[in-house]
């Protein structure tokens, strides 16, 4: 019995061709990423107390990000694979027992690319809801 190696293909184990779009699509794939859009801050009562309970919501009018409280501190960390959120976007903040905060999402923008807001920080002060 004669064992026998086989040479690969020129051009890699794969083929020339097969292996060149493989290096080229990887190529591809790796300058399409976006770093991501990233939402952070800290959400409390206007009182200065943490809020435990709530979401911060970058709206555009569609939904861009999303950035549930984390921790009884009121903090809140949330990305996500987009090229950012627009600058005429708005911010809201919810939490139960309190009033919602609006405004402009470009106040809280700390990192721009092009037309858009890759990077927000909102420390966020809620005003309780009055009962009458």
């Amino acid at each position: 019995m004669t064992l026998r190696a086989e040479r690969p293909p020129p051009g890699g184990a794969l083929g020339g061709e097969t292996s060149r779009t493989a290096i080229l699509l990887f190529a591809l794939g790796l300058t399409a990423c976006d770093p991501g859009a990233r939402l952070h801050g800290r959400l409390t009562a206007s009182n200065g107390q943490p809020l435990a309970v709530g979401e911060i919501r970058i709206e555009c009018p569609e939904l861009c990000l999303l950035a549930p409280v984390k921790n009884e501190r009121g903090d809140f960390d949330e990305s996500k694979l987009s090229r950012g959120c627009s600058l005429g976007c708005q911010l809201r903040a919810t939490s139960a027992g309190h009033r919602d905060f609006v405004a402009p999402a470009s106040n809280y923008c700390v990192k721009r690319n092009g037309g858009l807001c890759s990077e927000l920080k909102a420390n966020t002060k809620l005003e309780p809801n009055v009962v009458r």
